[in-house]
């Protein structure tokens, strides 16, 4: 091999190695390929993706137990960019990991899928294959693993932070599924992608699609993150209007010096910018004490002889259901202003209420044989 040929390579893997040896997770929390439990982050593939690459990581709160009920911190990653240490994967995303270590949560981490069933490691891939999977999936996880329904949070850092809206209020069906969303470092409409992607004839256009998503929202809390950019587009998306948000900037130069990051783009501030870190903990914290702009609606589940009858799902459309306890008694939680049809997963029940749902609704009640 020439020498020139030979330096020129040995350069390359010289710059690449320490950003790629960062990406690899060993800061945050590896992913394993084995079975659930408390305390791991594992690989888990859907079933309708079994004979592809496709996955997601799930990571259970250390106090996990089988008949507990949990938040879910759903997370997209930052695009593939070496510069910054971002593979792209969903193996080495980090941002919600501390938020849910911290309140106890259950973490996943979704691919963007390409229509050939491949993870997207630049942008978004399928939009609706996306939607679908997240769609599917959270309400899955939340019956398999107990995750709470009605606190579902939606966080995401650079590309995923763009997410947070583009995909998480993308339409009217996935816009209803989040208590709260957190992004980190961009923001939906904030700034045109150029030649990198562009769903729009121009920055115009873009922007009025992305106030249509904003105000999707519809009075829920939201954590913006690092984004000077962001605040340009509050007046003209009329964000505050949009529901309860929150803006920080943390001191991200602290977090790179503290662990020797590569790039202050980053989604791993939190594991050592303690001070801004608690910052996001207190805000997820008030989101989950406080209905703002979801409500819940509960009842009782009883037999003929009026005794209360467990273990009944109660399905409100969508992710959201509940599931009656001894007593008989449901509630759901997290639910926002709109029209849903209440009913039981109860193959001999046929009773059901449709409802203009506008505030805390009580005694929504069910007869079963």
């Amino acid at each position: 091999m020439r020498l020139d040929v030979f330096m020129s390579r040995l350069f390359i893997i010289l710059f690449l190695w320490p950003l790629l040896s960062f990406a690899a997770g060993s800061d945050g929390l590896p992913m394993q390929d084995v079975l659930p439990a408390a305390g791991l982050r594992v690989k888990v593939v859907p079933q309708a993706y079994e004979n592809t690459d496709i996955y997601y990581s799930l990571y259970l709160p250390d106090a996990w137990q089988a008949d507990g009920k949990y938040p879910l911190i759903v997370e997209y990653t930052g695009n593939y960019h070496p510069p910054t240490g971002s593979t792209g994967e969903v193996k080495d995303a980090c941002l919600g990991y501390v938020v849910a270590k911290e309140l106890g949560a259950i973490w996943v981490v979704f691919p963007f899928i390409a229509a050939d069933s491949t993870e997207a490691l630049k942008w978004w891939g399928s939009e609706s294959l996306t939607i679908d999977f997240a769609l599917k999936n959270i309400r899955d996880i939340c019956m398999t693993y107990g995750g709470n329904s009605g606190e579902v949070f939606l966080c995401g850092f650079s590309r995923g932070a763009i997410a947070v809206n583009y995909i998480g209020l993308h339409n009217d069906a996935i816009a209803d599924v989040w208590r709260g969303f957190f992004s980190h470092d961009h923001y939906d409409g904030a700034k045109s992608w150029g030649k990198y992607w562009s769903a729009y004839k121009d920055l115009d256009e873009y922007r009025r699609q992305a106030q249509v998503r904003a105000n999707r929202i519809n009075g829920r809390a939201a954590l913006v993150s690092n984004s000077g950019e962001t605040h340009q587009l509050v007046e003209e998306l009329s964000l505050d209007s949009c529901g309860m948000m929150t803006f920080i900037k943390p001191d991200i130069y602290e977090a790179i010096e503290g662990m020797n990051l590569p790039h202050s783009h980053t989604d791993r501030w939190l594991l050592s910018q303690k001070e801004d870190a608690q910052k996001v903990f207190s805000w997820f914290q008030d989101a989950l004490a406080n209905d703002y702009g979801v409500f819940t609606l509960s009842g009782m589940v009883k037999d003929k002889n009026g005794n209360g009858v467990e273990g009944v799902i109660v399905d409100a459309g969508g992710v959201h259901f509940g599931l009656s306890d001894k007593r008989g008694y449901y509630k759901i939680d997290g639910l926002i202003s709109s029209t849903r049809t209440i009913r039981l997963v109860k193959e001999d029940s046929k009773d059901s209420y449709t409802i203009e749902l506008k505030q805390n609704t009580e005694g929504l009640d069910f007869v079963v044989e």
